[in-house]
């Protein structure tokens, strides 16, 4: 208004040259100018004022999640999430050339909350998703796991958009995976709920919609369950004072997910696991029956809970975990798990380039360190099955050819590490930097038992009479043992310098490991082409690059560190996205 009444008043010395009907003419279009001028500033202004009055506000979406969930991931900006993502390869590949834009018009849906409803609810929803209940049948050589799950969003969106999206969505969702789904329709007190159920009866997909928020699950009671926490009827998972401080800790501007394991599941999935494990970790019946029995006791009192953020920075995807241990156990190990001040990192030079793996262990002491896990994680049993946890935990080492593990780490170290050549063998391979030869030789001739010598270049194999055990050789004061076939590709990539330590792409990864107790590198090209095929898009390049995780010990746990290009995310994709195409 100020600026026409200047603009008004700089016609002013004009006025005199021009007629009396001119001047009034002239005065009535300034008059309409300005009001013109108001009605845009005002319209302007209403404008602005309802995209900021119907901006999502966001929630704390674990309040709307039952206090028992056995596991919990979050994620609060999808469109951030997206953009974030196309940032690193493979995911810019992946999603394609679009995705940014995508995320970017989804930002201004977020604030306009105009458009196609599915496109304004996955633009301004908050998402979570939890695990209630697992259960496993079958014995320990075919574990089948079932989660009851669900997702649970918030979409700050009106309710009959919400359905809309929901019906839209979650529908198309349930044919992929059930072919031509039944579908229910029940509308009552606790609002819409929609069921699709397989044709052939034993599994669906149930939907609940009230308001603005969507819960969709796999069973009715873990949809209820969720229901009766929205109705302020069950205590939530962001009451519980363990979460709320870890979820804390966790998370920051940067942060783009957020997950958490809670005592009761991390003791379930542990137990999963260990059960799995005892299968595979020997082949002796008795050796198999005794894990069967100590390693779930025991994965139900050495973790505490887990939490997990994921971040993208510098290109890579960042995961980040700590696996928190009872305050007495992480106290009664950290002395015993010192890494070496000096590591000696050459156990590369003596693998193959192309390598998919190389896990790397580096422990000052690795015997001590070895009789201190026993020794506090057997404090951690009940003293009838105690005696038993060294022998279990000795088994283990069997498969890398280690008989007697007390004698063998006495011998070797501080670097210590196994290695998987091809991605698709998952056969181990040992090497042991030589601390005193004359002991480990000693160790290797037990394990090999009946043996011939067999030169190779400058180097001499000690080749097993029994293939199962394989072959050792000593050179560059380390030891390689593991399958003989593997022995002698480490001696002729050595003899030829094509060795791991000249690629590149471990080079770049090696560089971030600095002094972890635990360093694996691993190639990422058959990860990535899974997840591509997973995703419909095989004709992407896989790339080169090594995906480095870091572990370290710290006075609650065990914290794990994972720059990589796919990131948890992207292994999570490949398991699901084959049942939903």
């Amino acid at each position: 208004m100020r600026g026409s009444k200047r603009m008004h008043q700089s016609f002013l010395p004009f006025l005199p040259s021009l007629g009396a009907e001119d001047r009034m003419a002239l005065r009535r279009k300034m008059r309409d100018f300005r009001k013109i001028a108001i009605g845009i500033g005002v319209a302007l202004f209403v404008v602005c004022l309802w995209v900021w009055w119907n901006r999502p506000r966001p929630i704390d979406v674990a309040t709307r999640v039952p206090s028992e969930a056995l596991v919990y991931a979050e994620a609060n900006d999808l469109p951030r999430l997206l953009e974030s993502l196309t940032a690193v390869e493979p995911w810019r590949a992946i999603l394609g050339a679009g995705a940014r834009r995508s995320s970017l018009w989804g930002r201004a849906l977020a604030w306009i909350g105009a458009g196609r409803a599915r496109d304004v609810v996955l633009a301004r929803a908050q998402v979570a998703f939890i695990v209630l209940d697992l259960e496993a049948d079958g014995g320990t050589e075919a574990l089948n796991v079932k989660p009851s799950a669900a997702l649970i969003a918030e979409t700050h969106t009106s309710e009959w958009r919400t359905r809309s999206a929901v019906e839209d969505l979650v529908g198309e969702l349930a044919r992929r995976v059930y072919g031509t789904p039944s579908v229910e329709r029940n509308d009552g007190e606790d609002g819409l709920t929609i069921t699709w159920t397989a044709p052939t009866g034993n599994r669906r997909l149930i939907a609940n919609v009230v308001g603005s928020t969507v819960i969709v699950g796999n069973d009715e009671q873990t949809v209820q369950a969720c229901i009766a926490v929205r109705r302020k009827e069950h205590r939530s998972l962001a009451e519980e004072a363990r979460f709320d401080a870890m979820r804390r800790r966790f998370t920051d501007p940067a942060t783009l997910a957020f997950g958490y394991v809670s005592p009761r599941g991390a003791t379930e999935i542990a137990k999963i696991l260990a059960l799995t494990y005892a299968a595979r970790m020997s082949d002796d019946p008795r050796a198999q029956s005794a894990a069967a029995i100590i390693l779930p006791q025991l994965a139900g009192k050495i973790l505490r809970d887990a939490t997990w953020s994921m971040r993208v920075a510098d290109g890579r995807i960042e995961d980040e975990y700590l696996f928190a241990l009872p305050d007495e156990l992480a106290s009664r190990i950290a002395p015993s798990f010192s890494p070496s001040p000096e590591p000696i990192h050459s156990a590369e030079r003596l693998l193959p380039a192309g390598t998919h793996q190389l896990t790397r262990y580096n422990y000052e002491d690795p015997a001590a360190a070895w009789e201190g896990m026993k020794s506090a994680i057997a404090s951690q049993l009940d003293r009838l099955i105690e005696p038993l946890a060294g022998r279990v935990l000795d088994a283990a080492l069997k498969p890398y050819g280690i008989e007697s593990p007390r004698d063998f780490l006495r011998a070797a170290g501080p670097e210590i590490a196994t290695a998987q050549i091809l991605a698709d063998d998952e056969t181990r391979l040992l090497v042991a930097r030589v601390k005193d030869e004359t002991a480990l030789r000693a160790e290797v001739r037990r394990h090999l038992r009946s043996f011939r010598r067999e030169a190779l270049g400058d180097v001499e194999l000690l080749v097993s009479t029994d293939e199962a055990r394989g072959a050792a050789c000593f050179v560059d004061g380390y030891l390689i043992l593991g399958r003989a076939e593997d022995v002698r590709q480490c001696v002729r990539a050595r003899a030829a310098a094509r060795i791991m330590a000249d690629d590149e792409a471990f080079r770049r990864a090696a560089g971030d490991a600095g002094q972890a107790l635990i360093a694996t590198y691993t190639r990422e090209r058959e990860a990535a082409r899974e997840m591509a095929h997973a995703l419909g898009r095989d004709d992407l390049a896989a790339p080169s690059a090594y995906a480095l995780a870091t572990t370290t010990l710290t006075e609650e746990g065990f914290r794990r560190r994972v720059r990589s290009s796919l990131g948890l995310l992207g292994a999570v994709l490949t398991q699901i996205a084959p049942a939903t195409r």
